[in-house]
């Protein structure tokens, strides 16, 4: 890493850095989570913040004698391939690979700003400030998380996501994503403390704040993070053999231990909440093993024979959510029972929906980043880079992070911090251009997508479910087909449109073409049984009776529920629905058992 380039105006690197750092807080904060896409506003902010911090790349200076790493030509080698996929029609809506690109395209500028940064500045430079504002989240989010476990009244309440539960999530909403970013925190208060930024008191009680929450947050992923962290800086103390390195391999052996006694202090009945929840703890967790591992078992073996099915470019992206119902109807008993879009596991994820290729593209640029680091002399600054992508690296191995905004553009801004490979970039007037089409891209989406969104949000989910299911309203109507508009928002409108589509021959191949969209898109309840009626209706009884029989065994709870309906469509429709009931009513009212929760 060089140091700073007086050509630069250090002012802008520093913009550049400070934005960066917003980025890596702010959306975490923001407390509103609402359907239909709960972290649709902190993506949203993490989006325009990153490019916000891309905008130095627009001048001369940070392109004088450039390079490009090479680990951000892998996204965009992947959005190449889901291009490709649309092609053969693996995808059912053109506008899920063209999100799914959206993200690739802005995911390859993090990783060009941080090898730009790496450049220009100093890592250990660019490390300090960053690890400030992951140091300042975790307390804020520390000091929420205990406001959501005390039920503590503030004038701040608007600011401080309901809790729901008994886990404690913090503004993040998602328990297993808390528990990541506060172990992001942790490790930027052990590097912090190693370096002399932060003396022993305050480090010691910001890490102490930190797994209080972090045991409370009740997730198990924290034990290989903590792990994982103490097993970095005994490496690097035995790589140094210095001062700093031997008291940051103190700080973190210390925080399993510290961990151990967070999960028993939390338990204890005088810090107990008001409330009746019953507290399930991190430990507690770990020895449940069994919950939520057997799941994950069985969605990786979906995945895999995903794989199998279509090994060279996968079954298409955004097609997991299908062949789970899939796999679900045909084996009936499932430990992952309902909706799954993921199999949550990266590799398993791509080689699922990308095949091979797409695998080889994600996994062997990271392989071949890795292995650069041959040449790499370790210090305090490359222990913190690398604790941040191992924690976010076991994180993607058991859920999927990376498909979120404000977890993606950490990762690929650190990539690109520590590459050592690069091209050389020869014209660096184009290379500016293309960036500039890039933020121009990204900004013409989230400035089009905001009030779009924000209609549709209004539209659909502030009514409720029976207004939205049986409305017909013209002007409702009409404002919902402009929030269809909306590419990256289609998928999502037409799924709720679904919801209102009636079992009727007029438009009826319009009726079944939209439906069979949505279905693939997210199999859920009301979508998959209309299927059923609709093909019945269209005439191709055995299909509908395929489709039936899928849905009743996945959702069986529906089966009066169906039954009902099918017999008040049958009076409308004797000669094509009468066969479907008859045949529904003919099923034993018991059908094999689905276990509850994922």
């Amino acid at each position: 890493m060089a140091i700073l380039d007086q050509s630069d105006p250090p002012a802008v690197l520093r913009a550049a850095v400070l934005l960066t750092g917003l980025a890596w807080t702010l959306p975490f904060l923001q407390p509103y989570h609402r359907f239909p896409l709960t972290s649709f506003y902190s993506e949203w902010l993490a989006f325009a913040l990153g490019l916000a911090a891309v905008l130095p790349l627009l001048r001369r200076e940070p392109w004088r004698d450039a390079t490009v790493p090479l680990i951000a030509l892998a996204p965009l080698g992947l959005a190449v391939l889901l291009a490709l996929q649309v092609t053969l029609d693996r995808v059912p809506y053109v506008e899920q690979a063209l999100t799914a690109g959206l993200y690739l395209l802005w995911a390859a500028l993090m990783a060009v700003l941080g090898h730009v940064l790496g450049r220009r500045l100093t890592l250990d430079s660019i490390a300090r400030t960053l690890a400030w504002f992951l140091l300042a989240g975790g307390l804020i989010h520390a000091l929420i998380g205990l406001v959501q476990h005390y039920h503590v009244s503030t004038p701040f309440d608007f600011l401080v996501a309901q809790k729901a539960g008994t886990a404690v999530y913090g503004n993040v909403a998602q328990p297993n994503h808390y528990a990541a970013y506060v172990t992001l925190s942790l490790a930027s208060a052990a590097y912090l403390h190693a370096r002399g930024n932060l003396a022993g008191a305050p480090a010691a009680v910001c890490a102490a704040a930190l797994l209080a929450v972090l045991a409370l947050a009740g997730s198990r992923s924290p034990w290989l993070y903590l792990g994982t962290l103490a097993g970095l800086a005994l490496l690097l103390h035995r790589v140094r053999h210095d001062a700093a390195s031997r008291g940051l391999a103190v700080f973190a052996c210390w925080l399993l231990p510290g961990f151990v006694a967070a999960d028993l202090l939390v338990t204890l009945p005088f810090l107990a909440p008001r409330d009746d929840l019953a507290l399930m703890t991190s430990a507690e967790r770990l020895f449940q093993m069994a919950v939520g591992i057997g799941s994950r078992l069985e969605l990786w073996g979906e995945a895999w024979r995903m794989f199998l099915a279509a090994p060279l470019l996968g079954a298409g992206f955004g097609q997991f959510a299908w062949h789970h119902f899939l796999h679900e109807a045909a084996g009936g008993v499932s430990a992952a029972a309902g909706l799954y879009n993921h199999s949550h596991n990266i590799v398993f994820q791509l080689l699922a929906e990308t095949g091979i290729a797409g695998a080889l593209i994600i996994v062997g640029a990271v392989l071949a980043w890795l292995a650069a680091l041959r040449r790499v002399h370790l210090d305090l600054g490359w222990w913190w880079l690398l604790s941040l992508l191992a924690v976010m690296g076991i994180h993607s191995l058991l859920e999927f992070p990376l498909w979120y905004a404000y977890f993606l553009g950490p990762a690929a801004l650190l990539l690109g911090l520590g590459a050592q490979h690069a091209l050389t970039v020869r014209s660096s007037g184009a290379a500016r251009a293309a960036v500039a089409l890039a933020v121009v891209v990204g900004c013409v989406n989230l400035a089009a997508v905001i009030p779009a969104y924000r209609d549709f949000e209004r539209l659909v989910f502030d009514a409720g479910l029976q207004a939205r299911q049986t409305s017909s309203d013209p002007e409702f109507a009409q404002a919902l087909m402009n929030v269809h508009d909306e590419p990256l928002l289609r998928p999502y409108v037409e799924l709720a449109i679904t919801y209102g589509v009636g079992v009727d021959r007029a438009q009826l191949e319009d009726r079944l073409a939209l439906v069979t969209r949505a279905m693939r898109f997210a199999p859920v309840e009301v979508v998959v049984y209309r299927q059923a009626q609709l093909l019945a209706l269209a005439g191709d009884a055995d299909a509908a009776r395929e489709q039936l029989e899928r849905s009743l065994r996945v959702y069986p709870g529906e089966r009066a529920a169906i039954v009902a309906e099918l017999k008040t469509l049958a009076r409308r429709y004797p000669s094509e629905l009468t066969p479907l009931l008859e045949w529904a009513a003919s099923k034993s009212t018991t059908q094999p058992p689905l276990r509850d929760g994922k």
